[in-house]
């Protein structure tokens, strides 16, 4: 885990003491002598950890403490003060406003236990919240072995910087599980690329950045191996980035080091990548169509997303969490609404599961219909205009939009989920059937 400070604090020589012992303990220390300086830097950053002085001119440090934890109240602020006041900073303490104080001169010994401690129980506190987001999922039963097997990988894999690898069909929730990997790592930003929807024209540009002057009407610009340095990188649909830039995607995680295009100097990156497909790569590499060299580097650790189909216990969780989701309450269903949603095939996996649930939630409030029956009827109507639907489309034409989007379901549950047929069924490119199925969130 990455450890952030800010330093504020208006005595420049202590800044520079401070700065460079707290580098040499393995702390990232970013110090700043004004207090507005500094709340406009944590709005543009944010730090793990806050050291503050207390008597600042401009804006006194408990005031400064109050407006950093109203922008992230997970951040811990550390009083430093030469005017101990203990009743004060007690009850800053118990108010959650800061984590603890110290007395100036600081004994480094005891900064260094208070700032152990303080990180002790963020790691704890982002364990918390990952392992809360997991119980989200279970609302009325246990968690599935499956499930179990997916929570046991989040954790092993939050735990190292190694590349990921996700495999899994569309829609399985390869993306929610990358970001739970990335929460439980403490790392500091999540950069989401899709690489299926940047034209080849720019892709490098876009992953590695700009330099002004490279090409005409060119201006300095990051991109997102910067824009997600201390963080994580998370390319989606990866077997869908050109070759030539797999090649300078695999230099950059050899040796950590980018350049921007029309760029000559090296930008160092801390950056840890995780990388998702519903692709086979090895066939891909056997086509000619990825690098064997940078798939060896990315699958570290690998993790494959398997269908709902092929986990049909986890599909009563997963619906029961969605309901509470759209509804803000416990929903329970009927046997049989159940067993209807364990029979079906959900060629659009869990994305196609979510939406039927929002579909029910919408209708529920507009028909007099309950979720029972609008999920009942749309798993057993599946490519046919259900009773439900045929009596609001009486009502009102259906948006071209609409049409396309159900088309595509439709052949989609004709063909199992597999893409190419689908495409070539509705006559469109299998790019441009991807794009689509980003577009309406299919």
């Amino acid at each position: 885990m990455r450890k952030t400070l800010l330093v504020v604090d208006d005595d420049l020589n202590f800044l520079s003491t401070i700065r460079e012992y707290l580098n040499s303990r393995g702390y990232e220390t970013t110090t700043v002598s004004s207090p507005v300086m500094a709340l406009d830097l944590f709005k543009k950053t944010g730090f793990h950890v806050v050291l503050l002085d207390q008597k600042m001119p401009d804006l006194d440090g408990t005031v400064l403490a109050r407006k950093l934890k109203e922008i992230d109240d997970t951040t811990k602020i550390i009083i430093l003060t030469a005017y101990p006041d203990v009743n004060k900073a007690v009850k800053l303490i118990k108010e959650g406003v800061i984590a603890d104080y110290l007395t100036k001169p600081i004994e480094l010994a005891d900064l260094e236990n208070t700032l152990s401690h303080v990180f002790n129980e963020i790691k704890l506190e982002i364990m918390e919240r990952v392992a809360a987001r997991g119980r989200k999922l279970v609302i009325t039963t246990q968690p599935t072995e499956y499930l179990k097997e997916v929570f046991e990988f989040v954790q092993i894999a939050s735990k190292v910087r190694s590349p990921v690898m996700l495999t899994g069909e569309t829609g399985t929730g390869k993306s929610y599980i990358a970001g739970l990997i990335h929460k439980m790592s403490g790392r500091a930003n999540f950069v989401h690329v899709n690489c299926a929807a940047i034209p080849e024209s720019i892709f490098e540009a876009e992953l590695f950045g700009v330099e002004k002057g490279a090409f005409t009407g060119a201006i300095t610009k990051r991109g997102m191996f910067e824009l997600a340095d201390g963080g994580t990188l998370f390319l989606d649909e990866i077997a869908e980035m050109p070759l030539p830039i797999q090649a300078k995607l695999l230099d950059a995680v050899e040796r950590l080091k980018i350049r921007r295009v029309g760029g000559e100097r090296e930008i160092p990156v801390d950056v840890r990548l995780i990388v998702a497909t519903n692709q086979p790569v090895t066939e891909l590499i056997k086509k000619g169509k990825f690098r064997e060299d940078l798939y060896f580097r990315l699958n570290v650790l690998h993790f494959h997303v398997k269908p709902l189909r092929e986990r049909t216990g986890d599909i009563e969780i997963l619906a029961y969490a969605f309901l509470k989701e759209f509804f803000g309450k416990e929903i329970y269903l009927k046997r049989k609404t159940i067993q209807a949603m364990k029979a079906y095939t959900w060629p659009g996996n869990i994305r196609e599961l979510k939406n039927l649930i929002e579909k029910s939630y919408i209708l529920s409030t507009h028909t007099g219909h309950s979720v029972d029956e609008i999920i009942f009827s749309e798993l057993t109507n599946r490519g046919k205009t259900t009773v439900i639907e045929r009596k609001m489309e009486e009502e009102k034409v259906l948006p071209i939009a609409e049409l396309e989007k159900r088309a595509i379901l439709h052949a989609l549950s004709v063909y199992k989920g597999n893409k190419s047929q689908a495409a070539k069924a509705l006559g469109i490119s299998l790019s441009t059937l991807k794009r689509k199925l980003k577009t309406y969130n299919i």
